[in-house]
């Protein structure tokens, strides 16, 4: 049986005859042929001679930074095979199986047998240590988060995690989203069916605001108004009616007739009766319209109300009927305006 140091050796060297083989096809692609969508750009292709040189000098953090860097710019699968082996050398082992395996899944036809297997090698000793999910959903479209971080669409087949227990969500719009919770150990590969469910019940449109305060406040602010100069006019009224009754005491005390002191007057008291009538006038004038503010006040208060008690009642109405009663005054017009909606 092999030592464990021994292993370690061969482990080391497979890794590093990889890294040393894709470089060295990467330049030989340079030379032939101009860039293009399958083939690294210029600036990819310098970070990754510069991760290699890193690699062939022990160096690994500054390696797998450099085939990051590289990576990002060109999603090739010999970088993607060059920093998966870089990340097994760092005891990274879920990342080393997600680019080991994006090298296994892309890689060419017409590429060299045995640098395939030497990167399944790479990636057999990576999913040993890590766990892998095939993650699927009811329902095309829904979005997947694996503890809280987005998965790209493309990749549920071979989801690799550490090993033990992670949550799992799908969601889409308008749908009950799906969750669950899975263990998973070393080596273990889980499959994961997430049923979203029926459409998500409508939220009830909210209730409506019940009366409005503007509304009240000018039914309020009128009906005040009309006692207060309903109470003036009274007052008034009630001024002029005191004039005439002494305006009268003063006629019978000076009228010696038996009749009526202005039915025919004497010119002495002509100036009286002609005082006395138009105070009665006034007090006539008067009486009625504090009679008719008060009750136009009246008419605005039980309206005011009214709007009131049936706008509460409407809000809280699943039908949302709407109501509105507004107060009117007018010249020679008092009254409210009922307007409703169902």
């Amino acid at each position: 049986m092999m030592s464990k140091r021994a292993t370690l050796r061969c482990c080391f060297a497979l890794a590093l005859a990889l890294v040393l083989g894709l470089a060295t096809a990467a330049r030989a692609g340079a030379g032939e042929r101009e860039p293009d969508s399958g083939a690294m750009t210029e600036q990819a292709r310098k970070l990754h001679v510069e991760g290699v040189e890193h690699f062939r000098n022990g160096d690994y953090d500054k390696a797998r930074a450099a085939f990051t860097a590289a990576f990002a710019i060109k999603r090739h699968w010999q970088i993607a095979g060059a920093l998966g082996a870089c990340e097994l050398k760092l005891g990274l082992y879920r990342d080393a199986a997600e680019h080991l395996h994006y090298f296994l899944e892309v890689f060419p036809e017409s590429g060299d047998p045995a640098e395939r297997k030497q990167t399944a090698d790479l990636f057999e000793q990576a999913r040993a240590r890590v766990g892998m999910l095939r993650i699927g959903a009811n329902v095309e479209g829904a979005s997947v988060t694996l503890d809280g971080a987005a998965l790209p669409a493309a990749g549920l087949d071979a989801v690799f995690v550490e090993p033990g227990k992670h949550a799992i969500e799908a969601r889409k719009e308008g749908l009950t989203p799906a969750r669950a919770a899975v263990v998973v150990s070393a080596g273990e590969s889980r499959a994961v069916e997430l049923r979203l469910g029926g459409a998500v019940p409508a939220a009830p449109p909210a209730a409506g605001g019940g009366p409005s305060w503007a509304v009240l406040g000018a039914g309020i602010g009128v009906t005040v108004v009309g006692v207060a100069a309903g109470a003036v006019l009274a007052a008034v009224a009630n001024g002029k009616g005191a004039d005439a009754e002494e305006l009268d005491r003063q006629l019978d005390a000076k009228n010696d007739t038996a009749g009526s002191a202005c039915s025919s007057p004497a010119a002495e008291l002509a100036q009286l009766c002609a005082d006395l009538d138009s105070a009665v006038r006034d007090k006539d004038t008067f009486t009625n319209a504090a009679a008719g503010t008060f009750v136009a006040a009246g008419v605005v208060a039980l309206g005011t109300a009214a709007y009131g008690v049936i706008a509460a009642l409407s809000a809280g109405n699943e039908r949302h009927e709407q109501a509105v009663l507004v107060p009117v005054i007018a010249p020679g017009h008092q009254g409210f305006a009922f307007r409703a909606h169902f």
